[in-house]
């Protein structure tokens, strides 16, 4: 994760005008903070959850980020509605949403073959 972070910036340093930061007046900082602070915990959090569950139960998870993320910032624009404005979605939106929770939800159901060949063969617990 530290190469993928060291990578980024490298690529996005040229880009960046470190010196707007000074103007931003204390919501939005505190909103940069934030977000900064979430996306290292965030991503933290993603490395270790690879590392102790299997790669598809964690992307069912990463499938459903996007509209976790479509709540906040409408909470957020509800909460600041000077500083944020929320997304206007259509029904195509709307329903391309439900079908991603649709299928976390059905992915979520379905045991791996590795789990399921130990419930079949009599097993009471994981091993």
């Amino acid at each position: 994760m530290a190469r993928v972070y060291l990578g980024g910036a490298i690529l996005f340093l040229p880009l960046a005008h470190p010196g707007r930061i000074l103007e931003l007046d204390p919501v939005r900082l505190g909103l940069l903070a934030f977000c900064a602070l979430n996306t290292v915990i965030a991503y933290g959090c993603f490395s270790e959850a690879l590392d102790h569950l299997e790669a598809s139960r964690v992307s069912l998870v990463v499938a459903v980020t996007p509209l976790i993320t479509l709540g906040a910032a409408a909470a957020a624009a509800a909460l600041f509605p000077g500083y944020l404005s929320s997304e206007n979605l259509d029904l195509l939106s709307i329903t391309g949403a439900g079908l991603v929770v649709a299928g976390s939800m059905l992915g979520s159901f379905i045991r791996s073959p590795a789990l399921r060949s130990g419930w079949e063969e009599g097993e009471s617990s994981i091993k």
